[in-house]
């Protein structure tokens, strides 16, 4: 799965999204790269989005932002990671828990929440600027399974019209797989065509 960092140039401050794993690598980059992290940012509570973020979360003393719906998914997760012969997963302590739609103000950050349940009941995607991180809802090609506890079909076709509505310039970068955009999607993601 993809993790991301993204940070302002002027003052160095970032956020850290879907730490999967590797949290050493992560560690690293972010270190090479000066970057002091302000938060972390999860699309959804799957296991193979946290494996790296209670490390992250205590190396940085920084707070954990997630929405509610995703409570129950997040608590199951350890059990779900070993139901999936993932490895062992510790779950962060400083969870912050936000409802519906919002626009997060993290430092220099504007970050516009979309709620895109459908892989999960509290999938988001995050928009900073003109890049979405869609996480499992949209990727390049493809959409998330809606098999897996918590999905549900016609509650990802509703997401997919939500994102099928941004620019056609923005930058889809998803939780797994390469980086596309709107414009690509709606061209050859068989479902986002005419889904508006």
């Amino acid at each position: 799965m993809n993790a991301y960092l993204v940070w302002q140039a002027n003052t160095r401050h970032g956020l850290i999204i879907d730490p999967g794993a590797e949290g050493e690598l992560l560690q690293a980059r972010i270190e090479e790269r000066r970057i002091v992290p302000q938060a972390i940012l999860l699309t959804h509570a799957h296991p193979d989005h946290l494996g790296a973020v209670a490390l992250l979360e205590h190396t940085y003393d920084i707070p954990v932002l997630l929405h509610a719906a995703e409570h129950e998914l997040l608590n199951f997760a350890p059990l779900f990671a070993e139901m999936l012969g993932l490895e062992p997963i510790q779950l962060p302590t400083k969870i912050n828990y936000f409802n519906g739609e919002n626009t997060l103000q993290i430092d220099q950050h504007t970050i516009q929440v979309l709620l895109t349940p459908g892989h999960s009941p509290g999938s988001v995607c995050y928009l900073i600027e003109n890049n979405l991180f869609s996480g499992d809802t949209l990727f390049n090609g493809s959409v998330g399974r809606v098999d897996l506890p918590g999905g549900s079909e016609s509650q990802l076709r509703l997401s997919l019209k939500i994102l099928a509505r941004l620019p056609e310039e923005t930058l889809v970068f998803p939780g797994h797989g390469e980086v596309t955009s709107i414009r690509e999607e709606q061209a050859t993601n068989p479902f986002l065509r005419g889904i508006l």
